[in-house]
């Protein structure tokens, strides 16, 4: 089977499904081709912090996520030996299920051709040029139709495969196929009177380095989660992602006091990450990388839905101006200069504060010195809101001032 687009964008997931969206917005013929059938999990925390938000209001879907996502007052933060810091930014918190399917639907109400359930599994070329991708079968209809393969040719390729190393082998634009970090997730219903109204992200003393998570999800459910980065200065004695994750619940006192009563709505999932914008070239003619696929997501955080949005925009404005000045191989050297320029030194940063806090003493020290309306809680609500880079705090100049000021 045989198709024929202006843009072929692989993987719908935030990334893939922005881009799609603003090329089609703007008049472009595009397919947008997933694996899988529309709405499907990810594992993620399901975060939704000002960056998200900011992308989502851009993307002309602030009010529509609004309406679907649970809200929550604020972020708090625990160190190893207990000590919290609040901070009072509104973030919310939307399941990737609902979240990517809302993303995708957009993109399709916009005029995209959604293609699924189709597996990526090489590039074509012509005259030493990409034009296209070929896909085998997905599980479910496309498999059932009988066809053995599809063949979508463009002019242009939008890679946004997530945290899966294979699909940017087959590319070949991968340059690290170890992830950056792993995860594990589950979901809980409260017990009757249980609420959960703020995104709590926990560090545990005998499971460092790492953070669990309990965010708040709609209808009195909650997303709880841990994470460790394998670019730690070194890794947790335990290293089986789930076996944290059900030691976190059994040992942290949020996480046992909130799940008290609660029923486990799935089994304990895990997937990898790729952060830090390393692991794959962004960006080669006609070919552009995007989103987790590229290392969207932050180190120390494990945040990445915004950034993945904001690099799927960037992505559909590159083969605009590609585009409109008929130079087609100038969108991947273009996005990927962008990328560059905007987001390597913020990147750096929070890998540097993934370093201070994979140290326990430093963690409790800012957690104990912490006050609110303080100079260490203006900072870190500054980064969230990333009015600051992590290194405003996470630095030895940083330190020092978390020292001498309050």
């Amino acid at each position: 089977m045989h198709a024929d687009t202006e843009v072929l964008v692989i993987g719908a997931g935030p990334a893939g499904a922005a881009a799609a969206a603003e090329l089609a917005g703007a008049g472009v013929d595009v397919i947008l081709a997933d694996r899988h059938t529309f709405p499907r999990d990810k594992i993620c925390g399901d975060a939704l912090i000002p960056d998200s938000a900011q992308a989502l209001t851009e993307l002309g879907l602030s009010a529509r996520i609004a309406a679907l996502a649970a809200p929550a007052e604020g972020l708090e933060l625990h160190a190893p030996a207990g000590d919290g810091v609040y901070l009072p930014v509104p973030v919310a918190c939307l399941p990737r299920r609902r979240l990517d399917a809302e993303l995708v639907a957009q993109a399709c109400e916009r005029g995209a051709r959604l293609r699924v359930p189709w597996q990526f599994t090489r590039l074509l070329h012509e005259h030493g040029e990409i034009c296209g991708a070929e896909f085998r079968p997905g599980a479910g209809t496309a498999a059932a139709s009988g066809d053995a393969e599809l063949e979508i040719r463009a002019r242009w390729l939008l890679l946004a495969t997530g945290a899966n190393a294979a699909a940017l082998s087959a590319a070949g634009t991968c340059t690290r196929k170890q992830p950056s970090a792993i995860a594990a997730r589950a979901y809980f219903r409260l017990a009757p009177g249980r609420r959960c109204e703020r995104l709590y992200m926990l560090m545990e003393p005998k499971l460092q380095p790492g953070y669990g998570w309990i965010f708040p999800c709609p209808g009195g459910t909650v997303n709880v989660g841990w994470i460790y980065f394998y670019d730690n200065p070194r890794l947790p004695a335990e290293q089986n992602v789930r076996r944290l994750f059900e030691r976190f619940c059994r040992t942290s006192a949020i996480a046992r006091h909130m799940l008290d009563g609660a029923a486990m709505l799935d089994d304990v999932q895990g997937a990898p990450l790729r952060c830090g914008l390393t692991g794959a070239t962004l960006g080669s003619e006609r070919l552009l990388v995007l989103g987790e696929a590229a290392g969207t997501t932050y180190s120390f955080s494990g945040e990445g839905i915004g950034k993945a949005l904001e690099s799927g925009g960037l992505a559909a404005r590159s083969v605009l101006a590609a585009r409109r000045c008929g130079r087609p191989a100038s969108a991947g050297a273009n996005y990927a200069q962008q990328m560059e320029a905007r987001y390597r030194a913020r990147y750096l940063a929070y890998k540097r504060a993934q370093t201070w806090l994979a140290r326990a003493p430093i963690a409790n020290l800012i957690a104990r010195r912490a006050r609110p309306g303080g100079y260490i809680s203006h900072t870190l609500q500054a980064v969230l809101e990333e009015r600051a880079g992590p290194d405003a705090l996470l630095s030895l100049r940083g330190m020092l001032q978390a020292l001498v000021r309050h």
